[in-house]
């Protein structure tokens, strides 16, 4: 597992990424700044410049905190927990 640190708002916040290769990737991309947009209310998001690889996973809970990529070049930092169901859609876990 790699550790990485986010920064958001001047506030540090450490990351463990799991061995995926989706993990990987965007190790070897590091370090990277990136704008993210509000979504739902429980999310922000961004696209990268780069399709990542997947290994796509349909969660039953995402937890505050959780770092995913939807689809193969959208990043997605929860910042609220919640029951998907399934209904989250697929997703790789970092």
């Amino acid at each position: 597992m790699s550790e990485i640190k986010i920064t958001i708002h001047g506030r540090e916040f450490k990351a463990r990424l799991n061995n995926s290769a989706a993990a990987q990737a965007i190790c070897h991309s590091m370090p990277m700044t990136v704008a993210m947009d509000e979504l739902n209310g429980n999310e922000k998001y961004c696209y990268l410049k780069e399709n990542l690889p997947t290994r796509s996973v349909c969660p039953n809970t995402i937890t505050a905190g959780d770092l995913m990529l939807f689809g193969s070049s959208c990043l997605v930092l929860f910042y609220q927990s919640f029951t998907t169901a399934g209904e989250g859609g697929k997703q790789d876990e970092f």
